[in-house]
């Protein structure tokens, strides 16, 4: 860890943390870098950079911890030689102006993990802040696709929860058709208005809401759907809830309050506790877990890292496998008496205590 003077909050959860690795550094203009690194068992430690206004230090540090947890679980689940790491930068301000200044800064950050540490696009993170993060250090992913990288690996993501919601689909009514189903997305950013996309295209009737209003304008002008407030999508009644904004939204609070009959979404750690799984099941609700169902941007972000680098036909395939995926951990959680998330869990640290073995 960077020696400077942390919070006591924030310092108590670092030291405390099951990770392999964390850096904690604080930029001249007061913003922070949260980098973990969770395991690497079964590769270099891969995960996006997140930008968010936290309220504390102490709260993004948990998340980002949490997050490269997930990875881990994401990148093993997904076969991928990869473990999990994640970066989050603790911002308050709007980043009109020292954006760049902030992100080859942050490069030198990212090397001092010599290459254990591999960053990319996350949430309020650009393709445009890692070709500046490029710049200034290799270990970076999804770089623009005119420099040979695959870009956005927002779309990537959006086709994988797609594939997801197709088994879930299948799963609870025995068809994977969307016709006449109704799909609330909690967030039309980077992937939802990707998910969107495939969602119409299916047939779905779809509900979204989002803060951002000139977001919702602009996407009005190409798609059908219905606009819900920021709080009242994750109670509606809908076939498919799909999170794909910030992180921890299933709440002990929210899941007495739920309507859907399957939860699919793009956020990362969707649980705010593994324990409220069970809640979820309670209610006759089917979980697909968010890191088997999301890891079509990981996906296309390692392929670059394949020899001769990105190939899309091979991302694609790749990324249409998801539907199995999501398919083998129901079948698991049936045959072991598990929940999804429980199975999915099995299923990743499976593989990589198999890696360890060897």
């Amino acid at each position: 860890m960077s020696k400077i003077e942390l919070p006591e909050n924030a310092l108590k959860v670092a030291e405390t943390a099951e990770v392999e690795q964390i850096s904690i550094s604080r930029h001249p203009s007061g913003a922070w870098a949260i980098i973990v690194v969770h395991d690497t068992t079964l590769g270099p430690a891969l995960g996006g950079c997140r930008l968010r206004k936290y309220p504390t230090l102490a709260l993004a540090t948990r998340d980002a911890i949490g997050l490269a947890e997930g990875m881990t679980f994401k990148s093993a689940l997904a076969d991928l030689p990869l473990g999990g790491g994640k970066a989050v930068l603790l911002e308050d301000r709007n980043l009109v102006d020292g954006r760049v200044e902030l992100f080859q800064w942050f490069a030198e950050r990212v090397n001092e993990f010599g290459g254990r540490y591999v960053t990319a696009e996350d949430m309020g993170t650009r393709v445009s802040d890692i070709e500046v993060v490029k710049e200034r250090c290799q270990h970076v992913t999804g770089v623009d696709s005119k420099n040979g990288g695959g870009g956005d690996p927002s779309p990537w993501t959006a086709l994988g929860v797609f594939q997801g919601m197709r088994a879930s689909l299948e799963r609870v009514y025995g068809s994977d058709d969307f016709s006449g189903r109704t799909v609330a997305i909690q967030g039309v950013g980077n992937v939802g208005r990707f998910l969107l996309d495939h969602l119409s295209k299916a047939g779905a009737r779809v509900v979204v809401a989002d803060t951002r209003k000139t977001e919702l304008e602009e996407l009005g002008r190409k798609y059908e759907f219905q606009v819900a407030s920021v709080d009242e999508i994750l109670t509606m009644e809908c076939d498919i809830l799909s999170p794909c904004a910030v992180s921890h939204v299933l709440s002990e609070e929210l899941i007495p309050k739920l309507r859907c009959r399957i939860i699919a979404g793009a956020a990362n750690t969707q649980l705010e506790a593994r324990s409220v799984e069970k809640d979820i099941a309670a209610k006759n609700v089917l979980y697909a877990p968010d890191f088997a169902i999301n890891s079509g941007g990981v996906i296309l972000c390692a392929d670059e890292r394949e020899e001769g680098g990105y190939l899309e036909s091979r991302v694609r395939e790749r990324v249409l496998r998801i539907y199995e995926t999501t398919k083998k951990v129901f079948e698991q959680a049936d045959s072991s008496n598990m929940l999804p998330g429980e199975a999915a869990l099995f299923l990743a640290k499976q593989k990589i205590e198999n890696a360890k073995s060897k």
